[in-house]
C-alpha cells in the first residue's frame, strides 16, 4: 500500500537542490532539516508546531535544548 507522503522527503531535497532555499518557507526549512534528525516521521507537522510555540525559524534554533527536547518528544 503507497503512503500518501511517500516520496515528499526526496521531491523536498531534489527541490532544494534544484532551487535553493531563498524560494522555500521557514517550516520547510526546518522541515527539510529536521528529516536528518527524525527518521520515518512526517517533519512537516513538527516544523509547524515548532515554529508555532517558539515564534519564528530563528526562535527555534536558539531555544533552550531541554525546552526544545521535551517540546519535539511531547509530539510523538
Amino acid at each position: 500500500m503507497k503512503h500518501e507522503h511517500q516520496g515528499h522527503r526526496t521531491r523536498l531535497r531534489d527541490r532544494i537542490n534544484k532551487e535553493g532555499l531563498d524560494n522555500f518557507q521557514d517550516y520547510q526549512v526546518l522541515e527539510y532539516a529536521l528529516t536528518f534528525a527524525i527518521p520515518y516521521k512526517d517533519t512537516n507537522v513538527i516544523a509547524h508546531r515548532l515554529i508555532n510555540k517558539f515564534g519564528s525559524f530563528s526562535a527555534v534554533l536558539e531555544a533552550d535544548k531541554d525546552e526544545l527536547k521535551k517540546f519535539v518528544m511531547s509530539l510523538f
